[in-house]
């Protein structure tokens, strides 16, 4: 029996992927008992089937809305691409959208310092964001920036959305000067911004940037994405 079901899941897992291989993001498929009528197969075999995709984030499952096609976006990140959210999404053909959620003044640590060309005990600018890709939560930002940037970057952000674009509009342009990725545990409140469960794996990206000409450091960043919604290729 152990392989009937498992030739059933297989079955229908492969005409689902040919079935939406064309199909835009967001398109929904049948419901289990649509499935199941026309496979011919119980509830079980039809919610492996469709958790398989689901593991190869070809689908995602929206409690209580159904099951939805689901493209990644591809996310270029190296110290070649300007460090822009905004940019980099849009290139891809989506939608790209940056909400701040917090804007405030901290002592940095030595570490933070040292990164950013200032004294330890001195200040800096914290910024936490959170990233849309076609309106759905996508990367949470954790970004501390120097305080010459702008003289109101608060308001300039509210304007203007991207960080990146803030900075041309003062003449410079961002470069990460180095950058580290992983795939990680996302902490709790993170998991909670980007409405997935706790503890979920994502990408996380530790980036320092720095003026594009001069080689001034503008700001370090560390920015939670989900792995459901894109694709980062890392580069040199």
């Amino acid at each position: 029996m152990t392989a009937d079901r498992d030739a059933g899941v297989a079955r229908i897992e492969d005409a689902l992927v040919a079935e939406i291989a064309d199909q835009p993001d967001g398109t929904l498929l049948p419901s289990e008992t649509r499935l199941m009528r026309r496979f011919g197969e119980s509830r079980s075999v039809v919610r492996s089937a469709i958790g398989g995709l689901e593991r190869r984030f070809l689908v995602r499952r929206v409690q209580g809305r159904g099951t939805f096609v689901n493209r990644r976006v591809e996310y270029p990140i190296s110290s070649a691409v300007e460090p822009s959210f905004h940019g980099i999404v849009s290139a891809s053909g989506a939608t790209a959208r940056v909400v701040t959620l917090s804007h405030r003044v901290e002592v940095v640590d030595d570490d933070r310092a040292a990164a950013l060309g200032i004294s330890p005990g001195d200040q800096a600018i914290r910024l936490e964001r959170l990233g849309y890709i076609d309106d759905a939560p996508a990367c949470f930002f954790d970004e501390w920036v120097t305080g010459d940037i702008t003289t109101d970057l608060q308001t300039a952000l509210r304007v203007v959305g991207s960080l990146g674009e803030v900075i041309r509009g003062t003449g410079g342009q961002m470069r990460r000067e180095r950058l580290s990725g992983s795939v990680d545990v996302a902490p709790p409140a993170v998991c909670a911004r980007l409405e997935i469960d706790p503890y979920t794996h994502t990408w996380f990206v530790e980036s320092h940037n720095v003026d594009a000409e001069t080689g001034r450091p503008l700001m370090v960043s560390y920015a939670w994405t989900r792995i459901d919604r894109v694709r980062m290729v890392f580069g040199r």
